[in-house]
């Protein structure tokens, strides 16, 4: 259990490190998602009038839970196999595999699951920017709680199905991948 940790530990470590050196990136990528949805929320809002459909606050929040899992969804999926990807384009796969004291599922899990925060911590920013924007509140309760922790233990088995295809393939299953989502 300790190694366990002090590998997780050190993934968040990578990743944290990761997203301070590209942090232009990272700032460019929030930027970016958090004008897609009101440009979507725009054609939404015109599509329904022009219906006479009512597009009020209730379906303004259900579309920004949507979206936001949508999003947490979308970076899970494609960063897991990306990951994978890389490293056996560069030659460090076999590296870390032979002299890591853990299993290979481990190593996904930590991996899995510091990605996870990270996009959960990404996501987050993006909703408190939405809601202030649009002037909502997003009730949290245990119930919403519990229904994401699923969702996103139900993310990794899709992207554990991707790193499986990723491994077996070596290349391609990124565009495969991106063709689906």
């Amino acid at each position: 259990m300790n190694i366990f940790l002090f590998q997780l530990a050190g993934n968040f470590r990578k990743e944290f490190i990761e997203w301070k050196s590209y942090g232009f990136n990272a700032l460019s990528s929030l930027i970016m998602w958090i004008i897609i949805f009101p440009l979507m929320m725009l054609i939404i809002q015109n599509v329904s009038n022009r219906n006479n459909s009512a597009f009020g606050s209730e379906e303004l929040v259900a579309s920004l839970l949507g979206f936001l899992a949508w999003r947490l969804g979308l970076e899970i999926i494609l960063e897991m196999p990306n990951s994978i990807e890389v490293e056996a384009r560069t030659g460090t796969l076999e590296n870390v595999m032979l002299t890591s004291t853990s299993s290979i599922l481990n190593l996904l899990v930590i991996r899995a699951m510091s990605r996870s925060v990270f996009a959960l911590i990404e996501v987050i920013i993006i909703g408190i920017v939405m809601t202030i924007a649009f002037d909502i509140s997003l009730l949290m309760s245990p119930q919403i709680v519990i229904i994401g922790l699923i969702m996103v233990v139900g993310l990794w088995g899709i992207g554990f199905t991707a790193v499986g295809l990723t491994i077996v393939y070596k290349s391609g299953i990124l565009t495969v991948t991106r063709l689906f989502i």
